[in-house]
């Protein structure tokens, strides 16, 4: 599937789609999105949710990302070697600079050559647990998240005093090493006969955000926007 970035307000889990007997209409392979309705509700000591629902028109019908699509190059994250290719986890020592991000094809790309800039603690942004065959970890190595491993990253704004929004982290919102919750994720193919013939789909669409942390985070009074990107 081509990866093209494309930026718009809320998103996604398909509710519905037009289909029939007739000529399909004529939609812009990018996307088109409409913003319809937000939705909060209670879900007590399961979380709460945000609900964002939009109406959707795409003329190629090729959103959404497959489970089983996890393979270069939808891999979860790139890890960071030495010059001498060796892994670069936080226990270790002697590292070599300049620094790159390896892929699962064996491919390099140039990450830094300043050795200070990989940072000494950890983190969940940055750095991955490594397991032995028992599952408990034993080290971690550094690592770059692979964009293109999800298609939907939601992004929240506070307003703050002097009327701008600025963004709220929400994984260090209850964590010291940023291993809180983000919104950040995938959502299917809608349609796989759909896909394979290429012909348009419009809809609407819901995308469910739950968290046990939205009303002590955001509190009553503050206002946020929510800003989503999804790769298509």
């Amino acid at each position: 599937m081509k990866i093209k970035p494309i930026s718009f307000l809320f998103l996604l889990l398909l509710t519905g789609v037009l289909a029939g007997c007739f000529r399909p209409p004529e939609f812009p392979d990018e996307p088109e999105i409409t913003f319809k309705n937000i939705v909060f509700r209670d879900g007590g000591e399961f979380g709460d949710s945000l609900i964002l629902s939009i109406d959707f028109q795409d003329g190629d019908g090729n959103l959404g990302l497959r489970g089983s699509e996890d393979g270069f190059p939808y891999h979860p994250f790139d890890v960071i070697v030495d010059s001498d290719g060796d892994t670069v986890t936080l226990s270790g020592t002697g590292f070599q600079s300049p620094y790159f991000r390896e892929r699962p094809t064996g491919e390099r790309v140039l990450y830094t050559d300043e050795p200070d800039t990989l940072n000494s603690f950890y983190n969940c942004q940055e750095f991955e647990l490594i397991t032995n065959f028992e599952g408990i970890p034993v080290d971690t190595m550094r690592i770059v998240k692979n964009p293109n491993n999800l298609n939907i990253f939601v992004e929240f704004y506070q307003l703050n005093g002097d009327g701008e929004f600025e963004f709220f982290d929400w994984t260090s919102v209850a964590s010291t090493n940023r291993c809180g919750e983000d919104f950040n994720g995938r959502f299917p193919v809608f349609d796989e006969r759909n896909l394979a013939d290429g012909n348009p789909l419009a809809g609407t669409i819901d995308y469910s955000m739950v968290s046990v942390g939205f009303e002590f985070a955001m509190g009553v009074n503050n206002t946020f926007r929510i800003d989503v990107r999804i790769l298509d």
